[in-house]
């Protein structure tokens, strides 16, 4: 992102697209990035995942029903996070590096230097080993994870395995998994260059069906390309009904009137009244009674030091008494 903001001159993503020419190189770093996000092998964010829902489907077996209840609950939630994360790592690829510069800015973007290309390629290396290596990073929790469960993790052969959540349970191969993809790309580009008809047309990447920019719009329109409210559309349509009361209407001008129609888009998150207001007021009131700390008199202040001394040492003689 801070190499996108530097060479492309923002963040934004409605003003980014088709950085992929201009930044090649910070391109596929994102994209390693983006594997890792949205959670798909043999990216650093699977291992996790795959985990994680294997603990989950294991917690099945114990309990009762009101704890197989909940544990199903979560599990639903966990696939639909995967879900929600896999479709913002193809937003953000989609919208920022790939189709038609949207503003000139974007299209005269240019690659970082050679200290940030090689922190970034660092960062991506260091992601990909840990997506096909991943017990390399569980080697290095095991100690915090004995220290909290009392039990060692469960690991394949040594560092360079594979890892399961149990002996009898299914694990996760990565070196296998990987080596997979990697041929199964291979026969993929192999089957395209052997099978494509001689003399086929090249066209843009992310077209979306547009047809080629007239004289006086050389970046195209960015109105016929994918942006981010694209992607948000349907999740607005299909979650934000029920989830965040989402509403949208269009207001059409009264018969005879030559105004522009207006399209409104309404957005209610019950967790901002519920959560988010109370906190915001609770913190609001304790910053003001912190405020108040700052003009007491010299025995208030001595006061409230041998307040705490007091407190300090009750905590302590409880502490040593466990």
């Amino acid at each position: 992102a801070g190499a996108v903001q530097h060479g492309a001159g923002t963040r934004v993503l409605s003003r980014l697209g088709g950085l992929i020419h201009g930044m090649g190189f910070t391109t596929c770093c994102a994209l390693v990035g983006a594997l890792a996000l949205a959670g798909l092998p043999p990216g650093a964010g699977f291992a996790s995942e795959w985990l994680l829902i294997q603990s989950l489907l294991g917690g099945l077996r114990i309990g009762g029903l009101a704890l197989q209840t909940l544990v199903t609950m979560v599990i639903a939630l966990t696939a639909l996070a995967a879900a929600l994360a896999a479709a913002a790592a193809v937003r953000l690829v989609g919208v920022a590096f790939l189709g038609r510069p949207r503003p000139p800015r974007a299209a005269a973007a240019e690659e970082a230097g050679p200290p940030v290309r090689a922190a970034l390629a660092g960062l991506a290396g260091l992601a990909l080993l840990l997506g096909v290596l991943p017990g390399i990073g569980l080697r290095l929790a095991a100690p915090a994870v004995r220290s909290l469960a009392g039990a060692q993790p469960a690991g394949g052969h040594g560092v360079w395995g594979g890892i399961a959540v149990q002996s009898d349970a299914p694990g996760y191969a990565a070196p296998a998994i990987a080596a997979l993809l990697v041929l199964l790309l291979g026969a993929t580009v192999w089957t395209v260059r052997r099978f494509t008809q001689a003399g086929a047309r090249r066209g843009p990447a992310w077209a979306c069906g547009f047809a080629a920019p007239p004289a006086w719009l050389p970046f195209g329109d960015p109105a016929t390309q994918y942006g981010a409210a694209s992607f948000a559309e349907p999740l607005r349509r299909s979650l934000g009904g029920a989830l965040l009361r989402a509403r949208a209407r269009v207001l059409m001008p009264p018969p005879g009137e030559t105004g522009p129609a207006r399209f409104e888009i309404g957005l209610a998150d019950p967790a901002e009244a519920v959560l988010f207001h109370p906190l915001g007021l609770l913190r609001a009131w304790l910053s003001a009674q912190a405020d108040r700390m700052q003009v007491l008199t010299i025995r208030r202040i001595l006061s409230v030091m041998f307040i705490a001394l007091v407190l300090l040492l009750g905590i302590v003689a409880w502490v040593e008494a466990l």
